[in-house]
């Protein structure tokens, strides 16, 4: 049997459509680090993957990634922290979720957002 990079056989890896390859143990962390509370842009990151990627892996094993990894509790801190001057970038990176995310729950509880810095308005 032939052998692949990081000595998995071609039997060992999942093919996926944009080329990339991951083993049942790579996704098993994936799942498990999901489940800890990491997000999928921050997994892609970790593991050198692209989030669209780190998304069919847990959504193969019956994992929906469209659910919001910030509960009521941290909206509500994140609410506090954007009204204290945080940048959508920055509360990004303190939730690992999309700044869009962060953006739209924290309009769900009633937070008016400031200007853009570059003076464009907010999509809709």
């Amino acid at each position: 049997m032939a052998r692949h990079h990081r000595g998995h056989t071609a039997t060992d890896r999942h093919d996926v459509q944009d080329g990339s390859q991951t083993t049942q143990t790579e996704t098993d962390a994936h799942v498990l680090a999901y489940k800890s509370g990491i997000g999928v842009k921050k997994l892609a990151e970790q593991f050198g993957l692209h989030r669209s990627t780190v998304g069919k892996h847990l959504q193969k094993r019956g994992i929906d990634t469209r659910e919001t990894k910030l509960s009521p509790a941290h909206v509500q801190e994140a609410a506090e922290l954007y009204e204290q001057g945080w940048s959508l970038a920055r509360l990004e990176e303190k939730y690992g979720v999309d700044d869009g995310t962060v953006r739209a729950r924290l309009l769900e509880v009633g937070v008016v957002m400031r200007p853009r810095r570059d003076g464009e308005p907010w999509a809709s």
